[in-house]
């Protein structure tokens, strides 16, 4: 993934290079690159974490949104509207803000998101650690039976070889 982004980021300068007069041109060109880069980002293998899959796209629709909004800021340069060139502009500069928090908040859930997952994790063997402390402390049930040997006499005191013998 690392050398295709490198790869598109040199034809993206390449073209932006080549289309310098032709505003509306270039910018459409930085559209359908962030276009074919989301589609490409969207099947799960692509990326190892699914933050990283998020942020990308994140990351490409802002990218959309600044490349029309310049785009309509080029539309109306002729046009005297300082006004509203200079709202575009901000709206420019806050969706870049916009962008950089999103990134933040993702790394940020995603790190929250792994740290509960190896406390679970770690509950989980703890919680096995315990059963199996538990089953190994349960005391043994053993079934002892006095049997009555019709070759002996009875009696009283026997001996321990007899209780061994007996025990199951």
């Amino acid at each position: 993934m690392t050398f295709w982004t490198l790869s598109s980021n040199l034809l993206i300068i390449l073209a932006l290079q080549f289309l310098r007069e032709w505003t509306i041109i270039q910018l459409s060109v930085l559209i359908v690159l962030n276009v074919i880069t989301i589609l490409i980002a969207l099947p799960k293998n692509v990326f190892k974490t699914a933050a990283m899959r998020i942020t990308t796209i994140g990351t490409e629709i802002g990218f959309i949104i600044i490349n029309i909004l310049f785009l309509v800021m080029h539309f109306l340069e002729n046009s005297g509207s300082y006004q509203v060139r200079l709202i575009l502009s901000w709206a420019v500069v806050g969706v870049n803000a916009a962008i950089i928090l999103f990134q933040f908040i993702v790394k940020i859930v995603e790190f929250i998101r792994l740290r509960r997952k190896k406390k679970q994790e770690k509950r989980k063997q703890k919680q096995e650690k315990e059963d199996s402390r538990i089953k190994l402390r349960r005391p043994h049930k053993f079934s002892i039976s006095i049997q009555v040997d019709p070759n002996r006499s009875w009696n009283r005191f026997r001996s321990v070889h007899d209780t061994v013998r007996n025990l199951k």
